[in-house]
C-alpha cells in the first residue's frame, strides 16, 4: 500500500500585517456622541457658550509704504503692542481665559472679549512694578498693597472693577471670596469705589476694601480674576457694601454670576486679567495677625497603593523592608522626624557629613543593619527627609 501523505495548511499572519485599530464600528462612538461627550466635559452639556460681553473689534494688519525688493521700514514697537492688544490681542487673551477655565468657573455658559485694555501693577516698596499679565505665576508677597489700574476711558462712562479668588473657598468650593470691589478708573493707587464716571475717583463710592490673595498651605495655584464691566448708568450696589477693613471671610463670600445676572442690564464686562498665585511664608503672618485664624494647610490625598496582603513567611523578602512597607505612612514619617530632631540643635546650623561613609562599619554588624546604616548617612529611602 502505498503511503498516504496528509497535509495540512496554516495561515500564518505577519508579525507587521495591519489589523483593526480601537473598537469594531458597531461599538465605537460616532461624531455626534463624541461631541456630546466633549460639551459634557466641558460642563456644557446643551447650551453653547454666549457672547456676554462687546462684539468682536475687525482685525487689521500692517502695511508698509516699502516697494517691492526693498527692506521693510521700521515700526513703533508700542504702537504694534497696542493695536495688538485691540485686534488679534483680544482673541488670544480669550483664548487664555478659556485654557484656565476662567469663563467656565464664572460665567457658566457665558464668555466675552476682553476689548477694553486693562493693564494692572504690583508695586512695592522700592517703586518695583509686577505686572499682571494672563496666567503668570505671582506671590501672596508682591500682591500686598493695592494695585495700580490703567485703562482707557471716556471721561462720561462710568465703570466697576471686581476682583476675585476663584480657587480658595474653605467652606463651598463653588464659591469665590471677593478680594476688591471697584469702579475702576485710570489711575493709581485705586481705592474701592463704585459708580465712577471716567478718571475722577471723587465720584467713586467704595464698596469692599482690598484684601490680598491668601492661599492656603497645600492648597496648589490659585486663580486671581480682575474683571472690568462698563456700565450704562449708575447702580445702587448698597447691598455688597462692607465696612471697612472687612477680615470676615463669611462677609466675602462671593459669586460672579448671581452678581452678573442680578445687574446684567447695566453693566458689560469689557476687561480682564487674571494671574496663578500660591502659598509662601508670609501667609503665616497673614493668618496669625491679619485674619486672626489658625493657618489651615492641605495634603493631596493620594489614591491608596495596592500592596499584597501581608503573609506570615515571606518568599525571598527582606524582612526590614518588608514590614515597612505595611506600616503606615505617617507611622514612618513621625519616626525620621524624631530622628532629625535628635539630630538637630537649634543654636547651630545644620551640619552635613561631607563623606558620609568614609568610616567602615563593624563586620560583625547584621547586614540589614549596615544597610540601614548606610540609608541613614546617605539619606536614601525612606530616611530621605532626615
Amino acid at each position: 500500500m502505498a503511503a498516504l501523505l496528509s497535509l495540512r495548511v496554516l495561515q500564518i499572519t505577519p508579525a507587521l500585517s495591519r489589523g483593526m485599530r480601537g473598537l469594531p464600528y458597531k461599538l465605537a462612538k460616532n461624531l455626534e456622541q463624541k461631541e456630546r461627550d466633549y460639551r459634557k466635559a466641558m460642563h456644557d452639556p446643551e447650551l453653547p457658550m454666549i457672547n456676554i460681553g462687546f462684539p468682536l473689534p475687525e482685525d487689521f494688519q500692517y502695511k508698509t509704504n516699502s516697494a517691492p525688493g526693498q527692506p521693510i521700514k521700521s515700526l513703533d514697537v508700542e504702537k504694534i503692542r497696542q493695536h495688538w492688544h485691540t485686534t488679534i490681542g483680544v482673541r488670544h487673551i480669550r483664548n487664555s481665559a478659556v485654557h484656565y477655565g476662567i469663563y467656565r468657573d464664572m460665567f457658566s455658559n457665558g464668555f466675552f472679549y476682553p476689548t477694553t485694555h486693562l493693564q494692572i501693577f504690583y508695586c512695592d516698596e522700592n517703586d518695583v512694578a509686577t505686572p499682571v499679565f494672563n496666567g503668570n505665576h505671582l506671590k501672596p508677597s508682591e500682591m500686598k498693597s493695592m494695585p495700580e489700574i490703567e485703562f482707557p476711558s471716556d471721561p462720561q462712562s462710568l465703570w466697576t472693577l471686581v476682583a476675585t479668588n476663584l480657587d480658595c473657598h474653605f467652606e463651598q468650593d463653588s464659591f469665590e471670596y471677593l478680594l476688591w470691589f471697584v469702579y475702576v478708573l485710570q489711575l493709581y493707587n485705586l481705592h474701592v469705589r463704585g459708580n465712577i464716571r471716567g478718571n475722577d475717583i471723587s465720584t467713586g463710592e467704595t464698596i469692599c476694601d482690598y484684601l490680598q490673595p491668601f492661599p492656603a498651605k497645600g492648597s496648589g495655584y490659585q486663580r486671581v480674576v480682575f474683571v472690568l464691566y462698563k456700565q450704562d448708568e449708575k447702580i445702587n450696589y448698597n447691598s455688597l457694601k462692607r465696612q471697612a477693613p472687612c477680615l470676615n471671610l463669611k462677609a466675602r463670600t462671593f459669586l460672579t454670576n448671581d452678581f452678573y445676572k442680578e445687574h446684567q442690564s447695566h453693566i458689560t464686562p469689557a476687561g480682564l486679567g487674571f494671574c496663578q498665585v500660591d502659598w509662601d511664608e508670609s501667609m503665616k503672618a497673614f493668618f496669625h495677625n491679619v485674619l486672626k485664624m489658625r493657618e489651615p494647610m492641605f495634603e493631596y490625598d493620594h489614591a491608596p497603593q495596592y500592596i499584597k496582603p501581608q503573609v506570615w513567611n515571606p518568599h525571598k523578602k527582606q524582612f526590614d523592608t518588608y514590614l515597612d512597607k505595611h506600616r503606615p505612612m505617617k507611622e514612618l514619617a513621625e519616626e525620621v522626624l524624631l530622628m532629625r530632631l535628635q539630630r538637630t540643635d537649634p543654636f547651630l546650623p545644620p551640619q552635613t557629613e561631607q563623606y558620609p561613609l568614609v568610616h567602615s562599619i563593624n563586620n560583625s554588624t547584621a547586614t540589614w543593619v549596615k544597610k540601614q546604616m548606610r540609608q541613614q548617612h546617605m539619606r536614601w529611602g525612606k530616611y530621605r527627609d532626615l
